[in-house]
Order: C-alpha cells, then sequence, then structure tokens
C-alpha cells in the first residue's frame, strides 16, 4: 500500500492548528496588484486580508488573481515526497472559479513522467473555501481509516459532498462581485438604489449564483434559516455546521448560533472561519455566509 499525502490549495481556508493538526502541505494562490504580489497565506489570521483591503482602498481599483505558479506546485510536491511519501492527492478550488486544478495537473503530469514510482491524483472539490476545507478533511478522515483511496472512491466522496453541502452567504458590497464579473453592473447598481440584499449561492459544480433578492439581510438569514429547518435533521444526523466571514466575524458567530438553535441535528462539528485574499477579493469586505452538510 502506498504511503499517501493530501495536499490543498490556499483557498480551502483553515486555522493554523487544524493545518497543523492535519499535516497539510498548501500550494498558494495570489492577488496580483501591478506593483505588488501577495502570495496567499491559509492559517485563518485575517491580517493579510486587512491589507489587501487597506490596497484596494487607497489604489480605487481590484487586484487580479492568478493560479499557483508552476515552481510553487513543484516545491510543495517535492516537500511531502521527501517526507518519505509515495502518493499525493491533491484538493483544490472548483473549475468554475479557477484555472488551479488544471494547472496543478499539467505538473503533477510532468512530475509523474519524470519519476514513475510517484502517483499525483489531481481533483478539484466542485466547491470553494470553507467547503473545499470540509471536503478535503473527510478525504483526510477516510484516508485515515483505509490507509488508502481509489481514485472511484476518491471521486465518490467529492461527488457525494459537493452534491448535498448547502453554501449561501450575504455580501456587503456588492461593487467587488461586479468588478470581478460574478454580478451584472445593473443589479448591484439596483441593489444599493433599492435597499435590496441579494443571498448567494454555491451550485453543486462550484459556481455562484444568485439565489434569492430579500428586503434586507435579516430577512435573508431568516430565510436561509427556514432552509435548514426543512432539512428536518435530527439527533441521529450528523451534520457539519460552518459560517464564514471577511471581516464580519460578529454577524459570523451570530449566525452559527442562530443555526444551532434552528435543528435537531447532531453537530460532530461547528466552526467559524475567516475567508481569505483570493475569494475574499471578489466577494469584498462584511461578508458572511453559512453551509452544512450531512456525513456520508
Amino acid at each position: 500500500m502506498k504511503k499517501t499525502a493530501i495536499v490543498i490549495d490556499s483557498t480551502c481556508y483553515m486555522s493554523k492548528e487544524e493545518l497543523e493538526k492535519r499535516g497539510y502541505e498548501v500550494i498558494p494562490l495570489s492577488v496580483n496588484f501591478e506593483d505588488l504580489i501577495f502570495k496567499e497565506i491559509n492559517d485563518g489570521d485575517d491580517k493579510q486580508v486587512k491589507k489587501v483591503f487597506s490596497e484596494i482602498q487607497s489604489r480605487k481599483k481590484l487586484p487580479s488573481t492568478s493560479q499557483p505558479i508552476p515552481q510553487d506546485i513543484m516545491d510543495v510536491y517535492k516537500k511531502v515526497f521527501d517526507k518519505g511519501y509515495n502518493k499525493i492527492i491533491s484538493l483544490h478550488i472548483s473549475e468554475e472559479l479557477s484555472g488551479t486544478t488544471q494547472g496543478v495537473r499539467t505538473i503533477a503530469n510532468q512530475m509523474m513522467e519524470e519519476d514513475p514510482n510517484i502517483e499525483i491524483l489531481v481533483k478539484s472539490t466542485k466547491s470553494a473555501a470553507q467547503a473545499s476545507g470540509i471536503i478535503a478533511n473527510l478525504i483526510d478522515d477516510e484516508l485515515k481509516v483505509k490507509g488508502d483511496l481509489s481514485e472511484e472512491e476518491l471521486d465518490s466522496i467529492i461527488d457525494y459532498y459537493s452534491n448535498n453541502i448547502k453554501v449561501f452567504f450575504i455580501p456587503e458590497d456588492l461593487n467587488y462581485l461586479h468588478y470581478g464579473g460574478r454580478l451584472p453592473q445593473a443589479v448591484a447598481a439596483g441593489a444599493k438604489i433599492l435597499g435590496i440584499t441579494p443571498v448567494l449561492t454555491l451550485t453543486n459544480t462550484g459556481s455562484i449564483e444568485k439565489f434569492k433578492i430579500e428586503r434586507s439581510s435579516k430577512t435573508g438569514i431568516k430565510n436561509i434559516l427556514k432552509m435548514l429547518e426543512k432539512e428536518n435533521f435530527d439527533n441521529k444526523d450528523d451534520v457539519i455546521l460552518m459560517t464564514a466571514h471577511i471581516e464580519a466575524e460578529k454577524k459570523a458567530k451570530k449566525l452559527l448560533k442562530m443555526a444551532k438553535d434552528s435543528t435537531e441535528a447532531n453537530l460532530v462539528q461547528e466552526e467559524v472561519s475567516n475567508v481569505g485574499i483570493v475569494i475574499g477579493n471578489h466577494i469584498g469586505p462584511g461578508a458572511f455566509g453559512i453551509g452544512w452538510v450531512k456525513k456520508k
């Protein structure tokens, strides 16, 4: 049996403690201004987010985001193989949102051609941010039980969770979604003028779509929690509940408490997490959201 490790990219936002516990190596994406590059740090801290938003405010311009550079991918893989592993499961942000998976796969294929004794399975989680992190952790849990996973087993896990995880978020400043090409200007301008709030969702392929237009964020939260109630989870259902935010920790914590009061599920994991600079750059400060999934 091969000795297998998991590699993730920096958009699978986790705390420093979680990364150390799991032993993941992280391939960084980046946010790029014309004269300044920020390689994303995945450690659950929001210091880097504050720096990037400060630059955006001073420059009055959004930076671009870019997938990992080949050297960073190779460096991470070599570091893992130097530890004695001979197989890597490499998990990445949805291909609907980024070309990261394809770029990583190209480097992985080159490395396997050069060394036939190693194996690298590159997979999109078909999700993003904390949802991708949850899927990575569930794969890691299964790996610890079985020792290794075939590509078919890996696909089965990803397909189940990407099809069953529910993710909703409420942005505060719609200009970020508009600038990133994920929201028409008419919707962004109209929402501000009319005082309405879009609730956005993550589809089962990882794309961001408008779910519903609400009169306020409070109404949006109320209706999201109603959907959680309609799941009819009971204490026999093992459910993971997560909230995430971009400089909106109080809102995320309050939403988590409200969600816990809205379900009878056996919550096997509940967390509040920071969104980093790559996805945060597209959603903007003040955004917060919630997600849940029943364990397979």
